[in-house]
C-alpha cells in the first residue's frame, strides 16, 4: 500500500512537470511569434521613415542633383512603343508655390505625348484671371524664358443657389521645347509670373523637369 502512495505522488509529479513544461513550451511559442510580428512591424516602419526621410530631403533640396531627379523619375509614369521610345509621360499634380498676386490654390502638371512636352497649371477658384494671359514668363537661374500659352479653358464651380457665390477654376497648357525642359532642369532657381500671380518652383519641381529631359535623352 504504502508503494503504491509512493507510485502514485511520483505519477502525479511528473502530471505536474509535464504539464508545466508544456505550458512553458506554449509560452515560449507565443513568445516567439510576438517578437516575429514585432520585428515585422519594426521593418515596415523603418521602411516607410527612409521612403518619409528621403522625400522631405528631397524637397529640401538636401540630396544631389541626380538623386533629386532619380527620385522624380519614379514619379514619372512613361509609356513606350515596341522599339523603347518613349511615347507619354506623365507627373502627379503639384502644388504651385505662390509668392504674391493671387490667394487661389494652383497646381501644376507636366507631361509629354506627340514628341511635345507639356506645362499644365490649373487655379483653383482663381475666378478668370488668366483668360487675356498670353504668357507666362520665367526666371531660370535670372535667365528670363517666355512661353506662350497654347491652350485656355475655365470650369464653373456653383456653390448652391441660396448664395450668388460662384469662381470658375482656370486650366492653362503651355508648351515646351525641349531646350526650355533642359533649361528648367538645370537651374538652380526657377521664378516666374503668370498674369498678376507670381510662383516659385520647388526644387523637387525642378528636378522632375531634369528627370523628363533625361530620359528623353536615352532615345
Amino acid at each position: 500500500m504504502r508503494n503504491a502512495v509512493m507510485l502514485l505522488g511520483i505519477f502525479v509529479g511528473f502530471l505536474m512537470v509535464a504539464q508545466a513544461g508544456a505550458q512553458t513550451v506554449e509560452e515560449l511559442k507565443q513568445t516567439v511569434e510576438r517578437l516575429q510580428a514585432e520585428n515585422a512591424q519594426l521593418k515596415t516602419d523603418m521602411e516607410s521613415l527612409t521612403v518619409e526621410n528621403k522625400r522631405l530631403r528631397v524637397l529640401a533640396g538636401l540630396v544631389e542633383p541626380e538623386d533629386r531627379a532619380l527620385a522624380q523619375e519614379r514619379k514619372l509614369e512613361t509609356q513606350t512603343d515596341a522599339s523603347g521610345r518613349i511615347t507619354k509621360a506623365t507627373s502627379n499634380p503639384m502644388e504651385l508655390i505662390i509668392t504674391g498676386g493671387s490667394r487661389a490654390d494652383h497646381e501644376i502638371h507636366l507631361r509629354y505625348e506627340n514628341d511635345q512636352p507639356i506645362l499644365e497649371i490649373r487655379g483653383f477658384y482663381s475666378r478668370g484671371i488668366y483668360r487675356d494671359v498670353k504668357s507666362m514668363e520665367l526666371k531660370v537661374n535670372d535667365t528670363p524664358m517666355s512661353i506662350t500659352v497654347s491652350n485656355y479653358r475655365s470650369k464653373r464651380q456653383d456653390f448652391g443657389t441660396r448664395v450668388n457665390i460662384n469662381a470658375d477654376d482656370e486650366f492653362l497648357t503651355l508648351n515646351l521645347t525641349r531646350e526650355q525642359v533642359a533649361a528648367i532642369g538645370k537651374a538652380g532657381s526657377v521664378s516666374g509670373k503668370l498674369g498678376r500671380m507670381t510662383f516659385r518652383l520647388a526644387q523637387d519641381q525642378i528636378a522632375l523637369f531634369r528627370a523628363l529631359d533625361a530620359r528623353l535623352g536615352q532615345q
